[in-house]
């Protein structure tokens, strides 16, 4: 307990002192827009902490917090204090800084109110065995990654390895060069995939790895490696975008290190920074050119401040200027995000992705861009939707990491938890209609299993 004080507190110390140093570095005077995003910064600080300090490992609120600290106010407040942007855009100046920090700000009071109040739930680690029919379980899950790896290697088969073991900067062209514009109908296919092929492995690994049944060992291992083979193919290290690597590592280690994240988080919490700041950008040096670029160089830390991978504030303006233009949606933006599936000429009011929509009205000439959660509710239901909608979201957050940390309410419900934190840094990031099918994809592959494991093998008997 002694040792995990000293990481806590050296985490805060650290993060602290980061975001001391980025304010100074961007040469900001202190102005309303730069302290809201300073007060939230800190505001960040203490939750990390806090997440850190918890016994019970709370897996969804620290990848939240990961992406709204390092990867959202932290840059903001460089770019605000710095006025360094990596878009060009037509809206830039004080105003849109000051509408844009006011988001963050109650992003960041709804998160210190969700936590402190009744600030012990779902942070309590309670170690259970299973509850499960490890026979049915087993035999639904060795199904489920055979079916996942099937439909892997028949898409490998149909379109060539050229399409799934290249450099994620030659994807695009080869599927322009192959398909033309019916690329999107690959793409979407290649997503839908990927996610069942995450579902799966989060199933086979969660199972494998926590059962303890040695009845049903082999089929788990079995399933696992199926599961492995099958993201092996469509999720290929170097062809994907970083996020899909971010949801496989965050799926192993919520599901095969249960018990050593807890244990080790606050040491992994004091690395964070190191892999946010050295690794990620070095990773996204590796793979987007059209060969694989081995001559790795350094990104420094106020460039990639300014980076468009950390483009997040800048676009909270672009929904400033979205909603002046066009008004609030009232919701039809997440509705279109949770109904991805309903073709446009069947819903012809269905929103564009969020980003995509302001980047566009902001004069970009790239319009792929994100949208992080609090412009989402922003654009949506205005200042209000941002306090209210982040309450209840951080609430949701802290009732799920409770089915993870104490192992209540079944075993789906502790896998959902780790699809949401595998997800949850692009998911949060956004655009939500750009990054939601691949999750969704992963929980109707839970969902297969559950169904299984109840109606497929309903006569086995546990082989205990």
């Amino acid at each position: 307990m002694r040792l995990q004080t000293t990481f806590v507190g050296a985490s805060l110390l650290v993060n602290i002192g980061i975001g001391v140093g980025v304010f100074l570095a961007s040469g900001a005077k202190i102005n309303l827009p730069t302290s809201i995003l300073l007060f939230s910064y800190v505001t960040f600080c203490i939750l990390f902490a806090r997440n850190l300090y918890k016994s019970g490992s709370s897996p969804i609120q620290f990848a939240v917090l990961i992406y709204f600290g390092y990867a959202f106010v932290l840059p903001g407040l460089y770019q605000a204090g710095s006025a360094v942007y990596f878009w060009p855009s037509n809206v830039l100046g004080y105003e849109f800084e000051l509408a844009a920090s006011l988001i963050v700000f109650f992003a960041a009071i709804s998160m210190i109110l969700s936590e402190y109040i009744r600030p012990g739930a779902g942070s309590i680690y309670r170690k259970k065995r299973l509850e499960l029919n490890h026979k049915k379980s087993s035999n639904a899950a060795l199904l489920l990654s055979l079916l996942s790896l099937t439909y892997s290697l028949f898409l490998l088969w149909k379109y060539g390895p050229g399409l799934f073991f290249v450099s994620r900067g030659a994807v695009g062209g080869l599927i322009e060069s192959s398909f033309g514009g019916g690329g999107v109908g690959f793409g979407l296919v290649k997503t839908l995939v990927q996610g069942v092929a995450i579902g799966a492995l989060i199933v086979s690994s969660y199972l494998y790895f926590n059962s303890k049944d040695e009845g049903s060992n082999r089929k788990y291992s079995i399933a696992f490696l199926l599961a492995v083979a099958s993201n092996f193919i469509v999720n290929f290290p170097l062809a994907v975008p970083r996020f899909y690597l971010v949801a496989v590592v965050f799926v192993i280690t919520f599901s095969v290190f249960y018990d050593g994240f807890r244990k080790y988080k606050a040491l992994l919490g004091c690395c964070v920074p190191i892999v946010m700041f050295l690794i990620f950008p070095l990773l996204g040096r590796l793979n987007r050119t059209e060969e694989i670029n081995k001559e790795l160089e350094l990104v420094s830390f106020s460039e990639y401040l300014a980076h468009g991978d950390l483009d997040g504030f800048q676009s909270l303006m672009n929904a400033i200027y979205l909603v002046s233009v066009d008004g609030v949606s009232f919701g039809n933006g997440i509705f279109s995000a949770l109904l991805f599936f309903i073709p446009r000429s069947l819903w012809t009011s269905k929103e564009l992705p969020t980003g995509q929509a302001a980047a566009e009205l902001a004069g970009y000439h790239f319009t792929n861009i994100s949208m992080p959660f609090p412009g989402e509710l922003y654009t949506n239901f205005g200042y209000l939707g941002v306090l209210v909608g982040m309450y209840m979201f951080m609430s949701f957050v802290k009732k799920m990491d409770s089915y993870y940390n104490e192992r209540s309410g079944g075993v789906e419900k502790a896998m959902l938890c780790i699809a949401l934190a595998a997800y949850m840094p692009i998911l949060f990031r956004g655009s939500i209609l750009s990054t939601i099918q691949g999750f969704l994809c992963s929980l109707f592959a839970i969902l297969i299993w559950s169904l299984l494991r109840k109606f497929v093998f309903p006569g086995l008997k546990n082989g205990r």
